[in-house]
């Protein structure tokens, strides 16, 4: 393995060490939760663990970026698409568009 695969593992080992540490030693602490939009509130019956609170807040956001950015990787292959069959008809018509 070369160095930089060693870096980042290191460095993944590291974080791993530290949500660890921070889940156990987080435990027992509790909030809580309440959502008041105005005209609805919303409040949780039983406090919440805050390291379970915390990694479901990761773990939305983790997906929800994910899907937003396939949605944009997906465009882009799309346009991209649309643009190599526009080069290879106009490329096959003879007409390249200088003159």
């Amino acid at each position: 393995m070369n160095a930089v695969r060693w870096t980042a593992l290191v460095v993944v080992l590291l974080v791993i060490t530290v949500a660890v540490l921070f889940t156990i030693q987080n435990s027992g602490r509790t909030t809580d939760l309440s959502l008041d939009l105005w005209v609805t509130a919303f409040h949780l019956k039983e406090a919440v663990p805050l390291p379970l609170l915390l990694w479901s807040a990761f773990g939305f956001g983790l997906v929800g970026g994910g899907v937003v950015g396939l949605r944009l990787r997906s465009s882009a292959m799309r346009k991209v698409r649309d643009l190599e069959q526009q080069l290879a008809r106009a490329s096959v018509g003879g007409d390249s568009g200088w003159s």
